[in-house]
């Protein structure tokens, strides 16, 4: 075999990671990453609902939710009838049960990376770690910090 087909052959050979991801009270689920083709039908979705409904459709493996020989939605469907079933999934579920399997879809298809906490959360653990911590707060949008401590010195000008 030469090198270019060696190549060929590792390209075409599926490389897509797989997981578990606990849903407390519920049980375990697999998730794997989306391949390119996957990618590029959840992101033509056109509202978050439909997006989130193509992911999760494609992303769960066990269970699996998507049927073999789906309609297309770029062939004109309303709804395809892979992503359909995983609606009923979506009502029937808590708002936050079904972010961590998003986000795990989603990082294991390279489309995200670990998730940092939000600043005020940031905020609030360094004060628990050191109680005497200092905060600079800027008097207003306006003012700026120029990183000295004394945060609006320059509006005050």
């Amino acid at each position: 075999m030469s090198d270019d087909e060696d190549l060929k052959a590792r390209l075409l050979t599926p490389r897509l990671q797989e997981e578990d991801v606990e849903i407390p009270g519920v049980g375990t689920v697999r998730v794997r990453a989306l391949n390119r083709k996957e990618a590029v039908h959840v992101q033509e979705a056109t509202d978050s609902e439909e997006k989130d409904r193509r992911l999760l459709a494609m992303g769960l493996i066990n269970p699996m939710f998507m049927m073999p020989w789906p309609k297309l939605h770029s062939l004109g469907a309303d709804e395809c009838e892979k992503c359909g079933a995983v609606g009923e999934l979506q009502e029937a579920s808590p708002a936050n049960e079904l972010e961590p399997v998003s986000d795990k879809i989603t990082e294991l298809s390279g489309y995200a990376t670990a998730k940092k906490p939000k600043p005020d959360k940031e905020v609030y653990k360094k004060f628990e770690d050191d109680p005497d911590a200092e905060f600079r707060v800027l008097p207003s949008a306006k003012a700026d910090d120029d990183g000295s401590g004394n945060a609006g010195a320059n509006e005050q000008r």
